[in-house]
């Protein structure tokens, strides 16, 4: 009898230390997302990259610290070239209209807490500081090829976001991305980054006319 109560004495004690521990994660999120969104409404670039580093470890079973457009808008404005490119491969087959779906397969689904919204802010840096990111990724050590990509990539996720409720420009964006994209595709057929583009960056010409993204 002793025994039993001990051991579920043990499991209580170990239950309320596992919510205490999600208690504490969700909080030190939410914390860190406040302080980037103040970083770019400020444009505190360097505090950015430091927050941006103290963020990233902070994901774990149950909660992202940022989601996948966040991560990726944060490389660019941090030059993280090669991340981003490393990216670009890993996501070929995991990224579908924005959206990491690997860990709903395994049937874990995390979440970003709090309500912050930190992805439209980092939109709104990226076109007003549009030459500049670019100009930045255009004197970058990238090779020709990785430069091209992350250009139309960076461009492309501006497009999602900016313009995916206006229909005519939605219609332009897309049509100059594939046309970009084709010059990119002709200069390197084989390049590693096809499945990627194809996949989400590339629009069909229905598509294009209707309004929706790839499927």
């Amino acid at each position: 009898m002793k025994r039993s109560l001990l051991f579920l004495m043990l499991l209580f004690s170990v239950h309320l230390y596992a919510q205490s521990e999600k208690s504490d994660s969700r909080n030190e999120i939410i914390d860190i997302r406040a302080k980037l969104l103040e970083n770019v409404l400020t444009e505190d670039i360097n505090q950015l990259k430091q927050n941006k580093d103290v963020a990233f470890p902070l994901e774990n079973d149950l909660y992202y610290p940022l989601i996948c457009q966040e991560k990726w808008m944060i490389w660019y404005i941090a030059e993280e070239y090669d991340t981003i490119c490393s990216e670009i491969q890993f996501a070929n087959d995991r990224w579908v209209l924005g959206t990491y779906y690997s860990d709903n397969i395994k049937g874990v689904k995390k979440t970003c807490p709090g309500n912050i919204d930190l992805i439209n802010p980092l939109i709104d840096y990226a076109v007003e500081n549009q030459n500049v990111l670019h100009q930045r990724i255009g004197d970058s050590e990238a090779s020709d090829e990785d430069k091209q990509v992350l250009s139309i990539v960076l461009d492309w996720l501006v497009v999602m976001y900016r313009n995916s409720n206006i229909q005519k420009e939605w219609r332009k964006k897309h049509n100059e991305l594939n046309g970009r994209l084709n010059a990119i595709l002709k200069a390197y057929p084989e390049t590693k980054y096809k499945a990627f583009l194809m996949r989400n960056v590339y629009c069909s010409p229905d598509n294009v006319l209707t309004g929706k993204y790839n499927k």
